[in-house]
């Protein structure tokens, strides 16, 4: 098994380059998690006090109170990040990042011996 030895030398380069990767996974959903629990406490409260206890009633953009306009801002930034996770990475992680490292690298070799 994987982690069944404690000896190094059993694992393989492409099960170290697995675990890494699935720990940078692992790390960006972390924060994907955390992003999107502060941003459900956050417009709670921002809703809360514009809303109900009247905090800066008087400021409104297009006809919307301020705290609508924050709340829908954070939902976008959230959008973004949560396409970044799940679908960025997904079709453009390491793998797809060393290719493309691998083809510029051999345009700068042709470049070179022109």
């Amino acid at each position: 098994m994987l982690f069944k030895n404690n000896n190094s030398s059993n694992i393989s380069e492409d099960q170290i380059a697995l675990i890494e990767y699935a720990q940078i996974r692992i790390k960006s959903k972390k924060r994907l998690f955390f992003h999107f629990s502060l941003m459900i406490i956050s417009i709670i409260s921002l809703l809360t006090s514009n809303l109900i206890f009247e905090f800066k009633k008087e400021i409104v953009f297009f006809d919307y109170p301020w705290s609508y306009w924050i709340c829908s801002l954070w939902f976008i930034l959230f959008s973004f990040h949560l396409f970044n996770v799940y679908v960025t990475n997904k079709f453009m992680g390491k793998k797809w990042e060393k290719n493309q490292i691998k083809k510029l690298v051999e345009k700068q070799q042709i470049k070179l011996l022109k």
